[in-house]
């Protein structure tokens, strides 16, 4: 069995889309996946399951079939959340303060380009294939390059998570 992180992308906001953690550890842990942890109410789970090249479609269809509506998931083994965490590039206090937005798939050059030309005043930005790395002297909810803004402009699924909430996630992976 292989340890992986899942984040599901905009779920519980606003009543919209609901999915009960608890529902959700039950279905999963039904269907065959082993120590189902969730973190929030917000789509953060961590779980053991054989490795798989569908696991992502498979999980999807999943929460499809039982809760009645799509939801992108972003998965990956700790490791690679490991990576995307320590290249965060944002010095103290503004690490602590950063977000992590996480595309469905890896950003080709030309959207890593062009998503690079973006610039607001008072926010950081930097961009990777596999992250988008935040920081918004004004918070998060006063941005306009949110996560919609991020799926308008590279065309692809995204999903964000604060810095907190990620180290959070690497920490009860590594509880095994």
């Amino acid at each position: 069995m292989t340890t992986y992180i899942a984040l599901l992308r905009g779920i519980n906001v606003a009543g919209k889309h609901r999915v009960p953690m608890k529902d959700l550890r039950s279905l999963m842990e039904g269907q065959g996946y082993r120590k189902v942890t969730t973190y929030i109410q917000s789509g953060n789970l961590v779980f053991q399951a054989p490795p798989s090249s569908t696991l992502r479609a498979d999980l999807e269809t999943l929460i499809q079939q039982h809760f009645g509506f799509e939801v992108p998931v972003w998965i990956a083994e700790p490791s690679e959340l490991q990576r995307i965490h320590d290249a965060c590039p944002f010095q103290e206090p503004e690490k602590q303060q950063s977000y992590f937005t996480f595309p469905s798939q890896p950003l080709s050059t030309a959207a890593v380009t062009l998503a690079a030309t973006f610039e607001r005043p008072m926010e950081q930005v930097m961009i990777t294939a596999a992250c988008i790395y935040s920081y918004f002297e004004q918070g998060y909810g006063r941005s306009k390059m949110n996560n919609t803004f991020w799926e308008t402009k590279l065309g692809v699924d995204c999903t964000t998570r604060n810095y907190r909430t990620v180290c959070k996630l690497l920490a009860l992976a590594s509880q095994d």
